[in-house]
């Protein structure tokens, strides 16, 4: 395989391509590349399309699709840069298996929630707009976490349509169907795109495919854990926890609850707290009255991350507020109490 690199012009990375490689190469070999409609009001740093490749192949730690030998680093991924690291170092000793199929849909994926949400279910909107899409099996990473799987089943990816690639897996398929980016980094690397009409039509499905939004006005204020990870710690969880208990808020862990468990929630929420990471993306199914509040640390205010975060629950009609505290050389936050209490308090939240 070629050695895949992001393409450059005048030393800067585009910051919108429509001659993508993948694009390229299907207009030279006279193969289907597609758009639709429901795209045209939206705002885009890539271009949104659907390219049908002939002959291609995927492999479990990227899904990029390999054609003809090369590589298309800048199609689906959101860190192709990221992804050619993980391939550099693949061990080609190790074990491996392959399957092999005449037609599929590549959607991707992350064992991250919140990657997945941001970067991968987005895309499965293109199942829904073209019919001969509709009954294709959708390529996807193994070892999601649970309620990811009821969420793909919502957007049309029952888990009897998946085919899931363990990091060690390649799949070629005769004719493989692969759109580019709907949610996922610009190809400049820095910015991430998350269009406010797909953030909305998440939110609309996920409540309908849960009875609807709540008739209720919402009540509860609400503290989000972050737990079951490495990164992004509270590194005084507890005493923060209890200072939430005493303040009168719910206190949730999202990765401890059903996906009905956290719209039900959700949905009651007058205000949302949480500190910075996937487990805030519970805000995703509350009211639009709902706000919400995230303890950061500067470092996390400058990650390429954190701007979709903000745009996300706005374009939701929901304020988004930052409490800003120190933090370790991993990103993990030591709250001062007295601190988040006076911020929330400046906010309007219960303090």
């Amino acid at each position: 395989m070629k050695n895949p690199s992001l393409r450059e012009q005048d030393g800067e990375y585009l910051t919108y391509a429509a001659d993508l490689d993948i694009i390229r190469h299907c207009r030279a070999n006279g193969l289907a590349v597609r758009t639709h409609p429901f795209f045209r009001d939206m705002e885009k740093a890539w271009p949104f399309v659907l390219c049908e490749l002939r002959d291609a192949t995927v492999i479990g730690e990227s899904f990029n699709p390999i054609c003809d030998d090369e590589m298309f680093l800048e199609c689906v991924t959101f860190d192709g840069r990221r992804d050619l690291k993980r391939l550099l170092k693949r061990d080609d000793d190790a074990p491996r298996r392959t399957f092999e199929t005449d037609k599929a849909f590549l959607l991707g994926g992350d064992r991250a929630w919140g990657h997945f949400i941001v970067f991968y279910i987005m895309r499965a909107i293109y199942l829904q707009l073209f019919p001969e899409l509709k009954s294709l099996p959708v390529i996807t990473m193994a070892g999601l976490q649970p309620s990811l799987y009821e969420i793909l089943a919502i957007f049309g990816c029952p888990k009897d349509r998946l085919i899931e690639l363990d990091d060690n897996d390649a799949i070629h398929c005769k004719e493989l169907f692969v759109p580019t980016v709907a949610g996922g980094a610009a190809l400049d690397g820095l910015s991430i795109s998350v269009p406010d009409k797909l953030t909305r039509l998440y939110h609309t499905m996920i409540l309908q495919a849960h009875g609807g939004p709540n008739p209720n006005p919402p009540t509860a204020p609400v503290y989000v854990r972050r737990t079951k990870t490495n990164t992004k710690l509270i590194l005084n969880d507890d005493a923060v926890t209890d200072y939430f208990v005493k303040a009168g808020y719910t206190v949730a862990d999202p990765a401890s609850m059903s996906l009905r468990e956290q719209v039900e929630l959700a949905q009651t929420a007058s205000f949302i707290v949480s500190c910075w990471g996937s487990q805030i993306h519970l805000a995703d199914f509350a009211q639009p009255v709902c706000k919400v509040a995230a303890m950061v640390c500067p470092d996390h205010i400058y990650q390429r991350s954190f701007d979709p975060g903000p745009r996300r629950f706005n374009a939701l009609g929901m304020d988004f507020f930052a409490s800003v505290s120190d933090c370790d050389g991993e990103g993990n936050l030591r709250i001062d109490i007295a601190k988040l209490a006076k911020d929330l308090n400046g906010f309007g939240f219960p303090s």
